[in-house]
């Protein structure tokens, strides 16, 4: 039995389709699909985004465990999810990757079922961490745990508004992915990749990366596919 159907929950999966917006990676300015160059750096169309190979994402929302943490607003919080992960794919618009919620699309999208997988849900403990990820620097790797429980608890406790706790959300799994594609923690406190999310922060804006985070992100991604490749 689905978890969404133990919590009595009839919502189907979360839409993270949006066509991807054509950058230049040479000058990370917006291009339209029909020019052959960059009109603002000159690069030739083939190191625009073109059509390379994305690794997929699923980022599977435990809706059981989240209905068993907070049964009253199971609803809130799902509600909640669908504009956090909103949000979360505007952050990587610009990386070769394919987010989906649901393991079925996941399974189609990467044949030999090694795509990333963002677990979001809930546990009784108390941690001190709202989310936790595999990571090597300049590398890919496959797993990462994002904690609602404890960022609604420590939502609650800093008194954030809910556009705000989806925020704080929403950078989070952002965060956590970003360790997954090869980013370290960064030392500029207003970074998605800051190491200890600030409720002051980062609850005020949706998650975004810099052009050189883009770069190395997708750089990760290249050089993984190119592995496949030549297994």
């Amino acid at each position: 039995m689905d978890g969404r159907q133990k919590v009595g929950i009839t919502l189907s999966r979360f839409n993270l389709y949006r066509p991807a917006r054509r950058l230049c990676r040479t000058c990370w300015k917006r291009q339209a699909a029909h020019w052959r160059h960059c009109p603002n750096c000159g690069a030739p169309n083939a190191v625009l985004s073109a059509q390379r190979p994305r690794h997929c994402i699923w980022v599977d929302i435990d809706f059981a465990s989240i209905g068993q943490f907070a049964p009253s607003c199971t609803e809130m919080i799902v509600e909640l999810l669908g504009d956090s992960c909103s949000k979360v794919f505007s952050a990587f618009r610009s990386v070769d990757v394919f987010l989906t919620t649901d393991l079925s699309e996941a399974e189609q999208k990467d044949e030999e079922q090694e795509h990333t997988h963002a677990l979001v849900g809930a546990d009784g403990a108390h941690t001190d961490w709202l989310g936790i990820a595999t990571f090597s620097p300049g590398r890919l790797t496959r797993a990462a745990i994002i904690r609602i429980d404890q960022i609604w608890r420590s939502s609650n406790n800093a008194g954030l508004a809910l556009h705000q706790v989806s925020n704080l959300l929403a950078n989070t799994i952002s965060h956590e992915i970003g360790h997954t594609l090869g980013l370290d923690h960064s030392t500029y406190q207003n970074d998605v990749m800051h190491d200890g999310l600030v409720h002051g922060i980062h609850s005020f804006c949706p998650p975004a990366f810099h052009p050189y985070q883009i770069y190395a992100m997708n750089r990760a991604i290249y050089l993984h596919k190119k592995e496949q490749a030549h297994r």
